[in-house]
């Protein structure tokens, strides 16, 4: 059902009404459609480690996509994750590395 803005409401509301539309994201902020600009305080893993728009980020994505989208961690193995592993194993002094893909692998492995 249209609002009286003409955007569409949603199940997700909050208390001045329908959310704003997102547009895009820079740094740590995100523009709605009409270009006003937020804090992005929702904060997801990548939004904290790396902001949006970063563009060598964006360039090693790009780079990896041209090479392979996925190669599944139980057939493939790769010289970034090899690097990774060796580095988080030294930091935990660690003996056995595993990587998990769900939230609910982690617990099992972390007690052994």
């Amino acid at each position: 059902m249209p609002t009286a803005a003409g955007a569409v409401k949603t199940s997700t509301t909050i208390a001045a009404g329908a959310l704003p539309k997102v547009s895009h994201g820079q740094g740590g902020y995100v523009f709605d459609a009409d270009g006003k600009q937020y804090i992005d305080g929702s904060w997801g893993p990548a939004v904290y480690s790396i902001g949006y728009g970063n563009e060598e980020v964006i360039a090693a994505i790009h780079d990896q996509l041209n090479r392979v989208m996925h190669g599944y961690r139980y057939t493939f193995t790769s010289d970034p994750l090899a690097e990774l592993t060796a580095l988080s194993m030294q930091s935990v002094s660690a003996t056995l590395t595993r990587w998990c893909s769900c939230p609910a692998d982690p617990r099992p492995w972390s007690r052994r």
